[in-house]
């Protein structure tokens, strides 16, 4: 009988020690921490520099996962063409986006200039045991890439020679990725960002 109740305590306390694991199997992370190893958006931004994420406000956007969604059932193998994937969801989703693909800060620079918005994707394909955590860290280095080359950071005001305004900006990304099957047999994973960029302007003190 005594053998019996010791095992039970010890049952009761294994399952209490799983039960306080609650973050997604991830055990050596503290609470509020990001499992990098599922393909998420939010596993993407944790593992994008901090510079990045200090200039631009990162958030997954249910409009723009359903549209991605969509072509990745319309496109099938087609899937690998970057520049289709981005211009297909932006169809989809109704974004108005500047087909440069680089924002254009001369009309940026101007009283009550309207947002603008870039769209890109990126597309992957997995060899060997690539998982999702891998796919997390590569879309994050695009992201960072992306971002680094798109967004002047430096550019936060030179006076004009109209009215001596100047002009700050703010700088927002939705992001959607998943996985697929590629129909020649092997796995991908896909992420779609748009980043988008707000000015506004004050008078300088000369």
């Amino acid at each position: 009988i005594a053998s019996l109740m010791l095992a039970g305590v010890m049952a009761v306390s294994m399952l209490a020690g799983c039960s306080g694991n609650g973050n997604g199997g991830n055990g050596g992370e503290g609470e509020g921490q990001v499992n990098t190893d599922t393909l998420s958006v939010e596993a993407i931004v944790a593992e994008m520099e901090k510079d990045t994420t200090d200039k631009v406000t990162f958030s997954a956007d249910a409009s723009l996962q359903n549209a991605l969604n969509k072509v990745l059932n319309e496109m099938g193998s087609n899937i690998s063409n970057e520049v289709k994937v981005a211009t297909r969801v932006a169809e989809i989703a109704d974004i108005d986006y500047a087909a440069s693909g680089a924002f254009d800060y001369s009309q940026l620079m101007k009283k009550d200039a309207d947002p603008q918005t870039v769209i890109y994707a990126g597309v992957i394909k997995a060899t060997g045991d690539h998982s999702e955590k891998w796919a997390n860290a590569q879309f994050a280095d695009m992201a960072d890439q992306l971002v680094s080359s798109v967004v002047e950071y430096e550019n936060s005001g030179i006076p004009t020679s109209v009215d001596d305004e100047y002009y700050k900006y703010a700088y927002e990304a939705k992001v959607a990725t998943a996985k697929f099957e590629n129909s020649d047999g092997y796995t991908g994973y896909v992420a779609v960002m748009t980043l988008t960029a707000t000015s506004s302007a004050a008078k300088v003190e000369l």
